[in-house]
């Protein structure tokens, strides 16, 4: 997402391809790993570290922004993580995103990210009070964005 955002903020086209979440075949093709996002550039080198993909659409740009985020950006990013897990885990996979179009990729999702402390059926059942925690994170990054 953040890759794209960037792109979009700079004007910079992409040509999207999604992948189906049990291909593990495409990248490691590409670049020895199942990793994305990955930017194909016109040169055909790879990048697969978003923030490697987010600084050369900088340079690319000519922008004299930072690729780095502030540091209240990623203690915010650190708090937030797992909450934010426990809300878009057991869900994504049901949300119709390409990625997931088959019934193969939806089971290879929870397959691989289901956990004892992230057990999706319990995380939806316990859906308000992940959703307070949440909203509580979304009033701190109003902070930390300045926003407030």
């Amino acid at each position: 997402a953040r890759v794209r955002y960037v792109a979009g903020m700079l004007n910079i086209p992409l040509e999207i391809i999604n992948l189906a979440y049990d291909d593990d075949t495409t990248t490691n093709d590409l670049i020895g790993a199942k990793q994305v996002p990955l930017l194909l550039k016109n040169d055909g080198q790879a990048l697969a570290e978003s923030l490697d993909i987010i600084a050369y659409f900088i340079e690319l740009a000519q922008s004299s922004e930072s690729h780095q985020p502030s540091e209240s950006v990623l203690d915010w990013q650190k708090i937030a993580f797992l909450p934010l897990q426990k809300v878009g885990y057991p869900r994504w996979s049901n949300m119709g995103f390409p990625e997931f179009a088959t019934q193969s990729a939806q089971l290879a999702w929870r397959a691989k990210k289901e956990t004892e402390a992230l057990n999706f059926d319990a995380l939806l059942q316990d859906t308000p009070n992940i959703a307070k925690e949440v909203e509580a994170l979304i009033e701190r990054a109003k902070s930390v964005l300045n926003l407030d």
